[in-house]
């Protein structure tokens, strides 16, 4: 059987992930001397090249490389989890763990996340970064997060990820607005009215799911921040679609209603995405075990 070790097939799925040996020395906080002379031995190993290195243009993997990859991957996913089985009876964890979250989910889901683990393990230290979606997917793939919190409409085909609960649209009311006390409502209702709406992503997010309702939409804003959109809704110059509606209480910015749209739409959720190469999966699996709660759930549908 060959001799090659998890370290080593870490370099070279960090290498193939990165494109470059410099980029894997960065992901595996390594040397780049470390990163090319575990890959010189892993090659030797397996008795095939799985790289070819190409001065000042990276790395891409041979044919032999690419059929390894998904090999190597399962492998590193598969001792993630033994070392979980080896710390599952510790009784506090350690560490850090940092969280990607979209810009639209952390008012909720931050805010829960820090005291849960402030109250079951004060030893973690859990690092947000709270950014648009596109950001959090690219700092997913780059490694830089343990998770990214994502809802599942944005989500590509290439990222691995966890869904955690269904999320029902909901319109966003003025609180005097007419609909603004029905229990559900149909987006149909609001054809004539302004809607204000979030910008990049979650733009084309939203104008999916109004056209999916046959609705056209008469834009009056496009605007960057969440509680921004909502200001604007509290006093009643348009609409928007927002899947998570901080409580008042919680964070003390301007009132809207909050209304669940009793349209047939395609699904959405909140989903848990993992970068390539999972890190610290004790606690992910902590964070996994918090989102998959009851009141998380109670929040978002």
């Amino acid at each position: 059987m060959s001799s090659f070790t998890i370290r080593q097939l870490e370099y070279f799925v960090a290498s193939v992930e990165a494109g470059s040996l410099t980029g894997a020395a960065k992901l595996c906080q390594v040397s780049h001397a470390g990163i090319a002379n575990g890959l010189n031995e892993l090659e030797r190993t397996v008795g095939t090249q799985l790289l070819v290195r190409r001065k000042a243009k990276g790395v891409v993997p041979t044919a032999a490389g690419r059929a390894m990859l998904p090999l190597a991957r399962n492998m590193l996913r598969d001792a993630a989890g033994i070392d979980l089985l080896g710390q599952s009876g510790q009784e506090e964890l350690t560490g850090e763990l940092v969280i990607g979250c979209n810009l639209a989910l952390s008012p909720v889901l931050i805010p829960l996340i820090a005291s849960e683990f402030a109250d079951q393990h004060p030893k973690v230290h859990v690092v947000f970064r709270e950014r648009p979606g596109a950001e959090i997917l690219q700092l997913i793939r780059e490694g830089q997060v343990d998770a990214g919190l994502m809802l599942q409409r944005q989500m590509p085909n290439d990222l691995e990820y966890v869904s955690i609960c269904p999320v029902r649209v909901k319109v966003a009311l003025a609180i005097s607005h007419p609909l603004a006390t029905r229990t559900s409502i149909s987006l149909a209702e609001l054809a004539r009215e302004p809607a204000i709406t979030p910008d990049g992503p979650a733009l084309k997010a939203m104008l999916s799911v109004l056209e999916e309702a046959g609705v056209e939409p008469d834009i009056r804003w496009t605007l960057s921040s969440p509680e921004t959109i909502r200001a604007m809704v509290s006093r009643g110059l348009g609409y928007s679609l927002l899947n998570v509606f901080p409580p008042i209480s919680d964070t003390g910015g301007p009132a809207v209603a909050a209304v669940p749209v009793n349209d047939q739409l395609s699904g959405n959720a909140l989903v848990m995405a993992l970068p390539p190469r999972r890190r610290r999966i004790s606690t992910v699996e902590k964070l996994s075990e918090i989102l998959h709660g009851a009141e998380v759930r109670a929040l978002l549908t």
